[in-house]
């Protein structure tokens, strides 16, 4: 009769020492699962838009203006998604003004880069030059189709390059695709980026034909004066 006590003894032991781990394995069990679901959802609403966030800026960096994220959260990452899509909005915009200024020019412009490379033409300088913009923009420098005499003295685009500053009131004489040649009077001015460095230039040029031949009726109407 004196075994009954320590054999009951025994199996309850057991029995807590079951319980105990059966305890332990669901915990650690539940505890992964919690781990996994918080990786899971830090993944979905953090990590996975700030990716796709990056990867959208990278190709807006790359000039991709048609670059967007979508947002479905109010969140912190929703604010970052809102905005982003409203600078890209602002830079389009942005552009957009600038390219209708260049475009309301009524005087011959255009625009080179470093090399001297012609990036832009309105139908003016079209105009003035006899050259398109298909053939001529990021084909053609522009000596190429203006063909002056100071191209390779004292260009005005280049002096910008040289002092960072406007230069305007050059007389100049270029020669258009039909070989006529043609006085004009040029402004430039150098293009800058965002910090300052020069990355092109831009130039504005006006046919001065009636201006000089102006000028010459009234020196012949002055010369007869005198003689009289």
């Amino acid at each position: 009769g004196g075994l009954m006590p320590r054999q009951s003894t025994n199996a309850t032991y057991a029995a807590i020492a079951s319980l105990r781990n059966r305890t332990i394995v669901i915990s650690a069990l539940g505890f992964g699962a919690l781990i996994a679901l918080i990786y899971f959802l830090i993944a979905k609403l953090v990590t996975r838009p700030v990716t796709e966030l990056a990867v959208k800026a990278e190709e807006l960096a790359g000039g991709d203006l048609s670059v967007s994220v979508p947002v479905a959260s109010v969140d912190a990452v929703g604010t970052l998604g809102r905005s982003f899509n409203a600078m890209v909005h602002s830079i389009k915009d942005q552009i957009e003004y600038a390219s209708s200024l260049r475009n309301v020019i009524a005087d011959p412009l255009f625009m080179v880069d470093r090399s001297m490379m012609v990036t832009f033409m309105n139908e003016a300088c079209e105009q003035l030059t006899g050259y398109s913009k298909e053939e001529t923009e990021g084909r053609l420098t522009c000596r190429d189709i203006f063909q002056s005499e100071i191209c390779d003295t004292v260009c005005p685009v280049r002096r910008c390059f040289e002092k960072g500053q406007s230069v305007e009131g050059i007389r100049s004489t270029i020669i258009d695709r039909n070989g006529r040649e043609i006085p004009i009077m040029i402004s430039a001015s150098p293009l800058k980026d965002a910090h300052g460095a020069i990355i092109g230039g831009v130039e504005i040029c006006r046919d001065i034909t009636e201006v000089l031949e102006a000028e010459r009726l009234r020196y012949i109407q002055k010369t007869a004066e005198r003689e009289e």
